[in-house]
């Protein structure tokens, strides 16, 4: 199987959601581990401390 690329454009609310979604899984995919990661280093590079704990504690 080849394996494609895909960009896609996401707001900050979407990359929140899937991101929420991701970390219900109980057992992440090791294929969606890398795309798990990649938001969880955008919402830590984009909000503050105390964002972040808000934003992780009312999930």
């Amino acid at each position: 199987m080849m394996e494609v690329k895909v960009s896609v454009d996401l707001t900050e609310t979407q990359v929140k959601a899937l991101l929420l979604l991701l970390k219900r899984q109980r057992d992440l995919d090791s294929e969606l581990k890398p795309l798990y990661d990649t938001f969880l280093d955008y919402i830590y590079n984009t909000m503050t401390i105390e964002e972040a704990e808000k934003y992780f504690n009312e999930s």
